[in-house]
C-alpha cells in the first residue's frame, strides 16, 4: 500500500502529551486506571498528524510495521515492537505484546525512517476497559446476547439472560497473538464484576473473537437492577474499568428510567430517528472549598437555564458518555484540558425569552447566540414554592406553552461534617433527611490532578431521596486518583425535584425541573 507523502517525507513523528490510551476506556494517563496491560489494545496519538493512508484492520497476521509506520516499546532492559492493527493521521492502533515486562516503560514511533522522542507510561499486568457504543470509553457498554446482538434501550437486557461484555486489557497470554485471537479462560483471583452495584460471577472471561479482544460473560440475576444506564464495571486488585451501562428491563425490550426517556419516547425516537427536545431547569448550589490555611471560599449560586433542541438518534447514542445513571448506580466520566469534550446540537428558536415567575418576583432568561436561554437570579431567589414559565406567543420552531413546577424545602445533609476525607478502597455514605418526597437526590464527585494533563475525574450517583442514605462504592471511587494539592477535589449532594412536561407545538418531549446542591472540599485518599 502506498503513502500519501504530501511532501511531508522528512516528518520525525512526536507521540502526544498523555496519548498513550487504552482502545476500549481511552482512560487518561495518570488516572489509577490509565495504564496499559500486557496483551491489551491501545492507541498511540501523535501530537501531529502523520500523512500516512488510513488503514482500519491491516489484517492477519498483525504486522509491526505498516505504511512506513512502527512503534517499539521498552521495558527494562527489552524493547519489544508493537503489533499494529490500525493506522490513521492522527494515531495508530497497537497491540502490547504480552511478553512486555511489567513496570515503567517508553514508547517510540518511527515514520520513514525518522524516530520520535520516546514518551513514558507504565505497562502493568491487568487494566481492563470495555468497549462503548460511542467508541470513547464512556456510556453505553458493547454488551450483546449470546447472538452477538447489542442491547440498546429498544432491545434491552432482561433479568436472568446471559450477557457478553466486550473490552481489552484483561492481561497477557501464551502463544501467537499476531495470527489471530487466543480464547480460553484466564486466572485473575482477584477479578470483580459489578452489575448495578450488585456482585455477579462470570461464567467466562479471556479472550473473545479477536486478537487482543477480551470478552466477560454473565448471567443477570433475577433481582438486578433495571433502568436504561445500570452500570458495569469489572475490578481487578484495586484497579477498576471505566463504567460502561448496560440497559435492563424488568420484562419487554424497552427500558425506562424516571429521569430520562420513557418507554413511549424511546419508541418515538426509534421510529422517528431523533425528536425535538427542550428542559427548563432551575438550579441553586451552595459549594465550600477549603483553600488551606484555614480559610475557605463560599459559592452560593441561582441559576434558570433552557434549551430546545433537535436530538437525532445517532447524536444521542454519540453523547451518551454523558448520561445520567439509571437511580440506584453510578457513572464515571473523564475529561483533560486539551479534549475537554465537545456536544454539537441543533438548537429551535422557541421565542426571544422565556418568562419565570416564582415567590420572590419576576426573571426573564434570555436567548443566547448559541441558542440556549439563562438568567441571572439573585443568591437566595430559589426559595421554595411554585415556579411557572412561559415563552409568550412562542417562537418560529417551538410554539407557546406554559409550565409549572413546585419546590419544596431542601434536604439536609446530616453527616456533611464528618466527610473531609474519603479513602477511595472503602467507599463513603452519605445520610440525609427532608427533601422533595418521591424524587431523587444525586451525589456528584470531582478530582482534578495536573500529571501529564490537567485531568478531571468525576463521577455521578443518583438515589430515591426516600432511602435516606447512599454509598458510593469503592469500584466508583477507585476511578478517581488521590487528591491533588494543585487540584480541586469536591463531592456533593444534591436534590432533584421532577417537574411537569412542557407541552407545545413542535415539541415532541419536553420538561421543567429543579435541583440543588451542597458541595465541600475533600481530600480523595
Amino acid at each position: 500500500m502506498g503513502l500519501a507523502w504530501h511532501g511531508a517525507m522528512a516528518q520525525t513523528p512526536a507521540v502526544a502529551k498523555g496519548g498513550i490510551l487504552n482502545a476500549a476506556s481511552y482512560i487518561y494517563e495518570g488516572l489509577p486506571n490509565g495504564d496499559i496491560a500486557q496483551g491489551s489494545l491501545f492507541k498511540i496519538y501523535f501530537a501531529t498528524p502523520i500523512p500516512a493512508l488510513p488503514v482500519q484492520f491491516v489484517g492477519l497476521p498483525l504486522p509491526t510495521s505498516t505504511n512506513g509506520i512502527s512503534a517499539a516499546v521498552t521495558s527494562g532492559a527489552t524493547t519489544t515492537p508493537v503489533l499494529i492493527f490500525s493506522t490513521e493521521p492522527n494515531s495508530l492502533g497497537a497491540l502490547l505484546p504480552s511478553s512486555t515486562p511489567v513496570g515503567p516503560a517508553t514508547i517510540t514511533v518511527t515514520y520513514n525512517g525518522k524516530t520520535s522522542d520516546p514518551v513514558s507510561f507504565n505497562v502493568v499486568a491487568h487494566s481492563f476497559g470495555w468497549f462503548t457504543t460511542n467508541s470513547a470509553g464512556s456510556g453505553t457498554g458493547i454488551f450483546t446476547n449470546i447472538n452477538y446482538q447489542i442491547f440498546t434501550q429498544s432491545a434491552a437486557a432482561n433479568p436472568g439472560e446471559t450477557v457478553v461484555g466486550w473490552g481489552t486489557g484483561l492481561g497477557a497470554v501464551t502463544g501467537d497473538e499476531s495470527a489471530g485471537a487466543l480464547p480460553g479462560q484466564l486466572n485473575i483471583p482477584t477479578l470483580t464484576l459489578w452489575v448495578g452495584g450488585q456482585q455477579v460471577t462470570p461464567s467466562y472471561y479471556g479472550r473473545g473473537c479477536c486478537t487482543g479482544e477480551d470478552q466477560i460473560n454473565f448471567v443477570l440475576p433475577q433481582n438486578v437492577a433495571t433502568g436504561c444506564a445500570v452500570s458495569v464495571v469489572v475490578q481487578i486488585g484495586n484497579v477498576v474499568s471505566n463504567s460502561a451501562t448496560l440497559p435492563i428491563a424488568a420484562s419487554g425490550r424497552t427500558c425506562s428510567d424516571p429521569l430520562g426517556y420513557n418507554s413511549t419516547e424511546t419508541a418515538l425516537l426509534n421510529t422517528k430517528g431523533g425528536f425535538n427536545s427542550g428542559s427548563i431547569g432551575l438550579t441553586a448550589s451552595h459549594l465550600t472549598l477549603n483553600l488551606g490555611g484555614g480559610l475557605q471560599a463560599d459559592q452560593l449560586t441561582n441559576t434558570a437555564s433552557a434549551s430546545f433542541t433537535q436530538t437525532t438518534t445517532s447524536s444521542i447514542i454519540s453523547n451518551l458518555g454523558f448520561q445520567q445513571p439509571s437511580p440506584g448506580n453510578c457513572v464515571v466520566y473523564n475529561l483533560n484540558s486539551s479534549n475537554p469534550g465537545t456536544t454539537t446540537l441543533t438548537y429551535l428558536d422557541a421565542g426571544p425569552q422565556i418568562n419565570l415567575t416564582g415567590p420572590q418576583g419576576n426573571a426573564v432568561l434570555t436567548k443566547k447566540a448559541s441558542g440556549s436561554y439563562s438568567a441571572s437570579l439573585t443568591e437566595t431567589y430559589l426559595a421554595p414554592g411554585t415556579y411557572t414559565a412561559d415563552n409568550g406567543a412562542g417562537g418560529k420552531d417551538i410554539g407557546p406553552f406554559k409550565t409549572t413546577i413546585t419546590i419544596n424545602s431542601p434536604l439536609t445533609w446530616t453527616n456533611e461534617s464528618s466527610i473531609s476525607t474519603i479513602n477511595r478502597s472503602q467507599g463513603v455514605t452519605l445520610r440525609w433527611t427532608g427533601g422533595d418526597p418521591g424524587s431523587y437526590v444525586f451525589i456528584q464527585g470531582i478530582d482534578a490532578i495536573r500529571s501529564p494533563l490537567t485531568v478531571t475525574s468525576q463521577f455521578l450517583c443518583i438515589a430515591p431521596i426516600g432511602s435516606g442514605q447512599f454509598t458510593v462504592p469503592a469500584e466508583v471511587l477507585l476511578a478517581l486518583p488521590p487528591s491533588d494539592p494543585s487540584g480541586t477535589s469536591f463531592i456533593s449532594l444534591g436534590s432533584y425535584t421532577l417537574g411537569s412536561t412542557i407541552s407545545a407545538t413542535g415539541l415532541d418531549y419536553g420538561v421543567f425541573n429543579a435541583s440543588s446542591a451542597i458541595g465541600e472540599g475533600v481530600k480523595y485518599q
